[in-house]
């Protein structure tokens, strides 16, 4: 945690709250202009007296600019994602209850209509809450969460060294072998950079489901569903060994928005997509909580799950009438 910038950011927020001005807030505070500049653009070691000084000219215990508040986007990104939750409900009752339903005779002699309804029902709401939904709520948690910019489906050109190309692609071929050895992403990075260089390069397009920039660096993740096939995520690593060896600064994740065997992610128990990332042990294998709480940062998951709680107190109802009405 960065105290320096928490507090910067805590008096931006309440000076402008205040609708003071800089130079006004300096006045009040009996400070110079310049130092409140300083302060909220983090290049300032405050003493305990200013602390002092600037919490009693806004009107806040000293404790309160230390901590971290939410912002005034908060809201306005709670209610954003929250739609997002309510339209995977709202557009899988339009569609159940208006679209005419698939015919089939053995299951209607076997099955009651209830069943038959909520079982199409799951499966039109599990596609609503897909790739664009999960791509879509991941953006705003990362605008939410202090990103200066965030985008789905971002391509990046990319020139990589053909030496490396060819080491991935060896790499890839390797373990999807049965004598693949050992396959770690640390490892496994480590010997794709330490071949000898060509002199030759290549362009290479990346698309990657998701992209923000935070503090100077570029974050890059492949989002996929939650039992991806192995083609998917042999893709996506590929891309992950690319963006990393090109640009050595940025951050490359492979997410799963949620763990369907447990909370753990040792509980991960999908054959196809474990035989091309280590899911125990790889850093940049994020599942559920890790993945939300490294984009939005931490207590994301659980903030996330209780606007999902809050939106299901609607939806409910309205399922509970579609229920009566069946």
């Amino acid at each position: 945690m960065d105290i320096i910038k928490i507090f910067g950011e805590n008096v931006k927020f309440y000076r402008l709250q205040m609708g003071l001005s800089q130079e006004k807030f300096a006045e009040v505070c009996g400070l110079h202009r310049t130092y409140i500049s300083d302060i909220e653009c983090f290049r300032r070691n405050v003493s305990l007296e200013n602390i002092q000084k600037i919490a009693t000219a806004l009107h806040l215990e000293p404790y309160q600019l230390l901590i971290k508040e939410k912002s005034q986007n908060d809201d306005e990104y709670r209610q954003k994602i929250a739609k997002e939750f309510k339209n995977c409900v709202d557009g899988t009752i339009q569609r159940i209850t208006t679209e005419e339903r698939t015919y089939r005779p053995f299951h209607a002699a076997l099955l009651s209509d209830d069943i038959l309804f909520w079982s199409a029902f799951e499966r039109s709401f599990s596609t609503s809450f897909g790739q664009r939904v999960i791509e879509e709520i991941a953006r705003l948690v990362a605008l939410s969460n202090g990103a200066s910019n965030a985008e789905r489906q971002k391509e990046t050109n990319i020139v990589i060294d053909v030496a490396y190309e060819n080491a991935i692609r060896e790499h890839m071929l390797r373990i999807r072998s049965k004598n693949k050895g050992n396959y770690d992403w640390n490892s496994s990075l480590s010997e794709i950079k330490n071949v000898s260089l060509s002199g030759n390069t290549e362009q290479i397009r990346i698309i990657s489901d998701l992209w923000w920039k935070k503090d100077g660096v570029d974050n890059f993740c492949s989002l996929k569903t939650v039992k991806p096939n192995i083609d998917q995520t042999a893709i996506a690593k590929e891309d992950c060994f690319r963006l990393s060896l090109a640009m050595p600064e940025c951050h490359t994740y492979f997410g799963l928005p949620y763990n369907p065997y447990g909370e753990n992610k040792t509980d991960y128990n999908h054959n196809p997509p474990m035989k091309i990332f280590d899911f125990k042990h790889d850093s940049v294998v994020l599942i559920g909580e890790e993945l939300w709480n490294t984009i939005g940062g931490d207590g994301c998951y659980e903030e996330l799950l209780s606007i999902a709680t809050e939106v299901g107190k609607e939806t409910k109802k309205k399922l509970k009438n579609l229920l009566n009405s069946n």
